[in-house]
């Protein structure tokens, strides 16, 4: 019998589905390469952008963050034009019903990352050894890619702390 939270991390999971298949790939993909590419040109273009704007030029650490903010909403701006622009044309070819079925398949394989970081903090919360995780149905399924998801957050962390030691803090 499945429990609470087995009917939370379904609806999570239905829910990423059906997002999917109602945006599409392509918007679903621009979407998160967009964000992807926000939170780079964010982190290593803020300082420069900083720089940039005369109110913001003598470069601490809140106007570097602003500057940071600045440029995360303007790449994600830029992003959602080329998504839609891309998608109208996918509109109009009639490839829109294949666009939408592999849009669900991608928001089924980003509702299980989903599930599975949930599964994660709960575990690193210490709730593996509740009642309600024992008896779940669902969560050891999500467990192993939990794991593996765990161990690539810890190593794009290093990778992170690499990448941004040129930048100052106060």
């Amino acid at each position: 019998m499945l429990v609470i939270v087995d009917y939370l991390l379904i609806a999570v999971f239905l829910l990423s589905a059906l997002l999917g298949l109602f945006r599409g790939l392509i918007k679903e993909a621009i979407s998160l390469l967009g964000w992807i590419l926000a939170v780079w040109c964010a982190v290593r273009f803020g300082a420069t952008v900083a720089e940039m704007i005369p109110s913001l030029a003598d470069g601490s650490f809140i106007e570097i963050w602003i500057a940071r903010i600045i440029v995360l909403f303007a790449v994600l701006i830029l992003s959602s034009l080329l998504g839609r622009l891309i998608s109208i044309a996918i509109h109009q070819s009639g490839l829109s019903g294949t666009d939408r079925v592999v849009g669900m398949v991608f928001g089924m394989a980003r509702g299980a990352v989903v599930v599975s970081l949930v599964v994660l903090m709960l575990d690193a919360a210490g709730f593996d050894g509740d009642p309600w995780w024992q008896e779940s149905k669902l969560i050891p399924y999500a467990a192993p890619l939990a794991e593996r998801l765990g161990a690539i957050a810890e190593d794009s962390v290093e990778l992170i702390k690499d990448q941004v030691e040129d930048v100052p803090l106060p």
